[in-house]
Formats: structure tokens, sequence, C-alpha cells
């Protein structure tokens, strides 16, 4: 309003179009318009004039069941973290998927009229430039699962490729300094090679010194194990590190808003890794090449993987107690019986704990770790020495709660007053592999047979039918000769032969 005012007050000092238009830096045309309008409307208001029509647009009818069920869609979010609320693009690849078709623009009109009157509330996102390079970004961040019908507030590892996009993300069950070594091995072994530079912020872990940018001892000599160099962000500058900090929260949702229910961390760190891969195999925005074919291009431009391996363990020396187990961070663990010393070896991976002679330098015992505290790992196959002297101790142990059903449905059913005939099928099951063994007694009780050992024995011992062989017969090298048949018609006939 304030404009065309100006321009006519413009208009009436200079009475010249062109002259007007120089000084309001605008089209002569512009100024024909509203001189045109004003002198075809003389008595109509300059308010009205300048007030513009409301244009309504005009869309493609929806068929109200696909508008409904995305409705639905939006609804079930109310109940699920506000990180993992379903974005547009995932609503529209779910209904293509079921072969709806549909454009993104009808998407994101039905989702924006929901959320204007369900959720007032606007979330903003920064914009950022996509860098090239051999370079990559490390960042943590949580995932609100149910797992086994607990909610749990779990931490992942989220890494970038900055040019490429390349995404790599796994769950991993604490945030200290081994996992965060482990998730970069398993990084570099799925890229198949090591960027030159890794940018972080500050994590303990890494920085030690987040002022002095001082790197942890521990991390450097990781690091330059592998030959990569580290970058940290300057202190509250995430920002730096934009295009891992956006990464976090898109693939959380991405991949967890229609499913964040699991029985096991495996089954949901599976689950992302298929979706990860669906991802990178897709095209991005500004970006020519997909993630996938990004890093193809760009592999050779990697540093290779070192030859030696890297041990990523803490070892440490454990006292064992008067029921042969050690602690380990709160949780006990079995030892062989046949180990007689006071103190033993260990050495604890991301997934296992590994014990170790170290008088004959052999790995004697392998128990899944335990991240709870107060947890048991008792195997029975390593008191058998004990429970062979001590057999009344079998019924109530730990030992026999904790080992396969099978073996604890056989004791019940079969060998409670018989817990020494029990041990001895016992040792000739842990003579080789354990796991077939069980499978063997699984079938021999589905027989409805009694397992004894005589019988089990007889199973192990008896030879697979033989194969039959295959015979080969040459050819013999004999013409036969074919018949001459005019010798029977001068037999019918009467000749000199008949």
């Amino acid at each position: 309003m304030k404009e065309i005012e100006k321009m006519l007050e413009v208009y009436e000092q200079t009475k010249s179009i062109r002259k007007t238009a120089k000084i309001m830096k605008c089209s002569k045309n512009t100024i024909k318009a509203w001189i045109r309008k004003l002198v075809n409307q003389p008595d109509i208001p300059l308010v009205k004039i300048v007030k513009r029509k409301k244009v309504t647009m005009n869309h493609r009818s929806i068929p109200s069941s696909i508008e409904e069920r995305i409705i639905r869609m939006l609804k079930a979010d109310k109940e699920k973290h506000k990180v993992l609320r379903i974005k547009n693009s995932k609503i529209l690849s779910v209904l293509r998927k079921d072969g709806i078709v549909i454009s993104k623009s009808s998407v994101q009109r039905i989702v924006s009229a929901w959320r204007k009157a369900n959720e007032p509330k606007k979330e903003i996102f920064i914009q950022q430039e996509p860098t090239k390079g051999p370079a990559c970004e490390f960042d943590w961040g949580y995932i609100p699962l149910i797992i086994q019908g607990i909610a749990l507030r779990i931490p992942a590892v989220f890494i970038v490729l900055r040019g490429s996009l390349y995404r790599f993300a796994r769950i991993y069950l604490r945030e200290t300094s081994q996992f965060v070594l482990q998730a970069h091995i398993d990084f570099f072994n799925q890229i198949g090679g090591v960027p030159d530079i890794i940018r972080y912020d500050n994590l303990k872990t890494v920085i030690s010194n987040p002022i002095l940018g001082t790197v942890n001892p521990t991390f450097l000599r990781f690091a330059s194990h592998y030959g990569f160099s580290v970058s940290a962000c300057n202190r509250g500058s995430p920002e730096e590190k934009g295009t891992d900090e956006e990464s976090v929260g898109f693939l959380r949702n991405w991949v967890f808003s229609l499913r964040n229910t699991f029985s096991s961390i495996e089954e949901a760190n599976a689950y992302f890794e298929e979706n990860l891969l669906e991802l990178n195999s897709k095209s991005v925005y500004r970006r020519v090449l997909t993630p996938m074919d990004g890093l193809k291009s760009n592999i050779d431009r990697l540093h290779p993987l070192p030859s030696l391996s890297y041990d990523n363990c803490l070892q440490d020396i454990r006292h064992i107690n008067q029921y042969n187990q050690i602690s380990v961070e709160a949780n006990w663990y079995s030892v062989p019986d046949e180990y007689r010393y006071p103190t033993i070896h260990i050495r604890l991976y991301t997934d296992r704990l590994e014990l170790w002679d170290e008088r004959t330098e052999k790995k004697i015992a392998v128990h899944q770790r335990l991240f709870e505290k107060g947890r048991f790992s008792i195997n029975i196959f390593h008191y058998l020495d004990t429970l062979h002297q001590k057999s009344g101790a079998l019924k109530g142990s730990v030992a026999l709660q904790q080992a396969h059903t099978i073996l604890q449905r056989l004791f019940e059913k079969y060998y409670q007053s018989k817990p020494k005939e029990f041990i001895e099928m016992l040792y000739l099951i842990r003579e080789q592999d354990s796991l077939s063994r069980i499978a063997i007694l699984k079938n021999i009780l589905s027989q409805g047979l009694v397992p004894t050992r005589e019988l089990l024995i007889n199973v192990i011992r008896q030879s697979p039918d033989p194969v039959p062989a295959c015979f080969h017969y040459d050819t013999i090298p004999l013409q036969v000769p074919s018949p001459d048949f005019h010798l029977y018609d001068q037999l019918i006939s009467g000749g000199k032969d008949g």
C-alpha cells in the first residue's frame, strides 16, 4: 500500500511514467497498470484496489481411504517418542510400496493440514552444504526402542562419509572407549578402507582435553594403527559436523518410525542394517551418484586396511572364588574345574569374554558377555569333575538351571534319581560339539526312547549308510554281421540245401 502511494506521489510530481519507473526502480508497465486502474475506478478507495483476491488452488481429489490411512499413521505417532515420528517421505514410500499412486505434494498437503490442527509447533532444520573428500563424521545418538517389552533408550553410533553421504549406523550397548573403537573397526571393515580424516565433537573417549584439543592416548594409538587423522569440533559448535548431526535424527526416524519393538538387540541391529542398505542404494538430493556408488567411485582415495588386525580387548587377571567363578563388571562367569590355579587371565571383547591359561597360552573357555549387573553365566560342562564327586548338588544347581532346555527336560524326566548316570552322559556330550550331541538327544526323545549313555554312544558311533558304487562296463569291440535271409528262402522253396 505504501509503495503504491509513493508511486502515485512521484508520478504527480514528474508527470512521466519513465521517470517514475526509474525512481521507483520498477517496470514502466507496472506504473502504467496502476495508473490505468486508478483512472478506470476513481470512486473506489485505493485500499480495495490494492487488496488482492484470495486464490484457491484446485487439488486433485484424493480418495478418503488413502487420506484416512495417512491420518492413522500420524495418530499412531502420538504413542511414540518424538524423534521416531514418521516423516512425509516415509509415508510416501510406504504408500507407493503398496501400489498407491499419489504425489509428494498431496501427502505434504494432507500431513500439513493434520499437523497444523494437532501439532502446531514447528520443527526447524538447518540446511548444510555437502563437502567432498575422503573424510567422515562420527557421533553418538539414542534410539528409544522396546526390547522384550521393556522401553529402553539405547545408544547407537552414526558415521557419515561426507563426499558420498554413505551412512553407517549400529546399536552398541555401551559408550565406553572399547565400543567406540569397535564401531570404527566395524565401519572400516564394511567400507573396505579407512578415511583420511574423522571429525568428532568433544567425546571424552576421543578428546581428553577439549580446550587444548588433546587426543586420548588409547585412541591416538588406535588412530595411528589405522592411519587416520583426528579432527575435533570447537566447543559448543556441533554445526561444524552438521552432516552427521542431521543424519542421526534422519536415520533414527526413517528406520524406526514404523517399527520400534524387537525381541533382542541383535534383531534390532539386523533390521537397522537392512534399512541402511536400502537407503544407501537410493539417490540423494544434490548428488549425482547414490551413496553406495559414491563410495565405490572413491574407494581408491581411502587408506587400505592394515594387514594386522587390531585386537580390541581389555586384558586383566581375576581371582577365582569358592564357586569356581570370576567377577567381571559385577557379573559372574564360571571357570572349568580342571583349571587348578587361584587366578586366571581374561580378555574382554565387546561381545564375549575369553578365559586364558597364561602358563600354556591356551584359551580354555568362552562366555557371551553380560551387560546387566548381578547376572550369572554358568556352564554346566565346567563343573563335571566336581559334580561327579557331589552328584547330589546337581538338582538345585544354577548350572543345571542355565543348561540347555533339552538337558533340563532329560534330567527332570529320567535322571532325578540317577544323577551320576546323567553326569556320565554329560561327559560324552562334552567330548566334541555339544550342540550336535544335544541335537541327537532331541531326536532320540522325539522317537519316544529313553536316552541312555549306551544308546547315545551307539547313535554317535553309527556309521552312515554306504553310498552305492557306480559300475562302468567297457564296450566289447565285436561286430555282428547282418544275417542273410535268402538262406531261409531256399529252405522253403526246396533248394539244394533243403
